[in-house]
């Protein structure tokens, strides 16, 4: 649900959510007042500029504003709404709450979460890779299948597609260090829900994971496949500031078996 680098160093440490929320002796009316006075300012300064950028800050304003003053914003972020037994289901640590989080954001109309699991905990394990893993598998495991069986339960995981994916593989060779380092000729992908067919293995690789060696499938056949559970047409593309045309997708189509 967020991207901060500013999580517990610790995976069992206690994991609170911070609800958004009015700094100490500012009202909520107070707030609107300023906010009517800032919507003053801002025709003046639209008046004399044509920038669409102005309109742009106004809506991340606007957008700033409902997350501070809208009761079901700040109820989405607030995890004491949930069940004890909830809470415990998915575990004490920032995998299982920043899980259960995205949850409730999904439930709270939100159609994008990400759960950022490591920017303390560091999955680049250039060395002591096995003791790490030791360490931050488990948490990660119980935060995944707690989070598959609770939108299967609640009747959200053929609308909702989850997908647990870094950006490149590990060497299969151990270096000096007891670890392993960057690798980008093979890796694998968690994909389940939005409607795609569960319960498979696509691809083998070979005895090491070094190579794969049956149903070799690219980084962007994985965004094909994306893609084609939102509904979204791979030959789209969009402009940017200097209206070039972007590709949403350069190649790639996609995977069969799940679709």
């Amino acid at each position: 649900p967020f991207e901060s680098g500013h999580l517990p160093a610790s995976t069992t440490e206690p994991f609170a959510v911070p609800i958004p929320k009015l700094q100490d002796g500012l009202s909520a009316p107070r707030l609107e007042q300023r906010q009517e006075l800032l919507s003053v300012l801002d025709r003046f300064r639209q008046q004399g500029s044509a920038n669409p950028e102005i309109n742009q800050n106004r809506n991340f304003t606007k957008q700033g504003m409902e997350l501070l003053l809208q009761q079901q914003v700040r109820d989405a972020f607030d995890l004491g709404r949930e069940t004890r037994a909830t809470r415990e289901r998915f575990g004490p640590h920032e995998w299982g709450q920043g899980a259960l989080l995205a949850r409730r954001l999904v439930e709270a109309g939100v159609t994008f979460t990400l759960v950022q699991c490591g920017l303390k905990q560091d999955w680049d394990t250039h060395s002591a890779n096995f003791s790490n893993l030791d360490k931050m598998l488990p948490p990660l495991d119980r935060a995944i299948a707690s989070l598959l069986d609770d939108l299967s339960d609640r009747g959200m995981l053929d609308n909702t597609l989850v997908m647990v994916i870094g950006e490149f593989g590990r060497t299969p060779k151990i270096n000096k260090n007891a670890g392993r380092d960057h690798w980008g000729d093979c890796f694998s992908a968690l994909v389940a829900g939005g409607g795609l067919k569960p319960g498979q293995v696509v691809g083998r690789s070979d005895s090491i994971g070094g190579y794969p060696i049956e149903r070799p499938l690219h980084a962007q056949d994985l965004f094909a496949t994306m893609y084609h559970a939102l509904g979204i047409d791979t030959q789209t593309t969009f402009h940017d500031h200097q209206d070039r045309p972007i590709p949403v997708l350069n190649h790639g189509t996609p995977i069969a078996e799940l679709i």
